[in-house]
């Protein structure tokens, strides 16, 4: 086990890695940052068993062997096991953030096992029907867990009352939306040289997991009518989905124009290439009936400067238009994609403007360090001598406060 100590600190706790949740990445530095003494704690699939500090310490337990012999549940029960005893050791943190489903079981057992108190960071929303196996449980433990953590943090305003409403909650609540920390000016990359595409093809792309959710297959039907628009997909899908996506390319007579680019490398020089990034989603689950501000696409897209097209749902049209950023579609069909990437297209003043509002929107208060700070500061009370109990709810959006809304 090595004899960790935690004593006095900020764990934080991420089964896997935890750069595959930038906002947790980015809510860890600026803790660091801020003096805050923080511990991350990595368990399951994580590679070596220790790596050196970054700004912050950090462990990673493997855990391979009980995930051989026991699964999933043994890796789970293996990691609460090492915490607990290092706590009751004399290495108790002073408070415990959870980031995931997972994790906030493990720090209500925690919590109810040696008294060390602990938060959440809600990075999604479930229904029952979204998991299965073994997360099944844990959603069963999400209402006791939430209801006692110190404080809570989501990702979005509406998702935040849709879980105070169902599972009753009194803690204080803050919202932070998935910003990338705050970034300088972005020398983009020249995917037409780097991709050998036309000098004056018009580039769309789009950024993260590729599924039916994403609604690229309006994408792809929309470029039989733009024959400039060249389609570039970056991430991860399932072979049979992106097969599919070929066919259908095929079948449509632009299979030329839409590439298919596997994971990214240089993600933010190439967004910063594109002449607009696509952000569309299908509502068909509650995590994506209420994403915009959780949308880590667009708001990398609006971190480097690029305009964006995005759903009809009111959240992103009231973001897109408030912040004069893109287009937000009418409907989730082929001919209105099809009408937003030649409007666009047509007036490459307004992608200009995009540009820079974007750029300035992003420099202002869509950055993680303006979203954190009202985290930031919740965190030094607690970590510092006499926290407050916190027994009012606080939603808090942005920048701009509503104390002691009870909902």
């Amino acid at each position: 086990m090595g004899g960790e100590t935690f004593a006095g600190r900020l764990l934080a706790l991420r089964l896997f890695r935890l750069g595959r949740l930038p906002p947790a990445e980015a809510a860890t530095e600026l803790a660091a940052e801020a003096g805050i003494p923080v511990t991350v704690v990595e368990y399951g699939e994580v590679g070596p068993d220790r790596t050196g500090e970054t700004s912050y310490a950090r462990i990673r337990w493997g855990l391979s062997r009980a995930r051989t012999f026991g699964g999933p549940l043994a890796v789970w029960l293996v990691a609460l096991w090492r915490l607990a005893k290092a706590f009751r050791g004399g290495g108790a943190p002073r408070l415990v953030l959870a980031h995931g489903l997972q994790e906030q079981a493990m720090a209500w057992v925690l919590h109810r096992l040696t008294g060390v108190p602990y938060a959440a960071h809600v990075h999604e929303i479930y229904d029952r029907a979204d998991l299965g196996g073994l997360n099944r449980l844990f959603l069963r433990l999400e209402g006791p867990a939430l209801r006692g953590a110190r404080f809570l943090v989501f990702p979005e305003a509406t998702r935040a009352r849709l879980y105070a409403e169902r599972y009753r909650l009194q803690s204080p609540i803050l919202v932070a939306y998935n910003c990338p920390r705050r970034r300088a000016g972005t020398a983009p990359t020249d995917l037409r040289a780097e991709l050998r595409l036309p000098r004056n093809s018009f580039l769309i792309g789009y950024l993260g997991g590729i599924g039916a959710s994403a609604a690229l297959e309006e994408a792809i039907e929309a470029l039989a009518s733009v024959p400039q628009a060249i389609l570039l997909v970056w991430g991860w899908g399932a072979p049979g989905y992106l097969a599919f996506l070929r066919a259908l390319a095929e079948r449509l007579g632009v299979a030329s124009r839409v590439l298919l680019l596997g994971e990214i490398t240089e993600k933010w020089r190439s967004l910063a290439g594109l002449d607009l990034s696509y952000c569309v989603y299908r509502p068909d689950s509650l995590r994506l009936r209420y994403s915009a501000t959780a949308s880590n696409k667009l708001m990398e897209s609006l971190a480097v400067g690029v305009g964006v097209v995005v759903s009809e749902r009111p959240d992103y049209r009231s973001l897109v238009e408030n912040e004069g950023v893109g287009i937000a579609l009418p409907t989730t069909t082929a001919s209105a994609v099809a009408i937003a990437i030649q409007m666009a297209m047509e007036h490459p003043e307004l992608r200009a403007q995009w540009r820079r509002n974007a750029t300035a929107a992003h420099q202002g208060r869509l950055c993680y360090e303006a979203q954190y700070a009202p985290v930031l500061d919740r965190l030094r009370a607690e970590m510092g001598p006499g926290a407050s109990d916190g027994l009012n709810v606080e939603i808090e959006v942005g920048l701009k406060v509503s104390r002691n809304l009870v909902i």
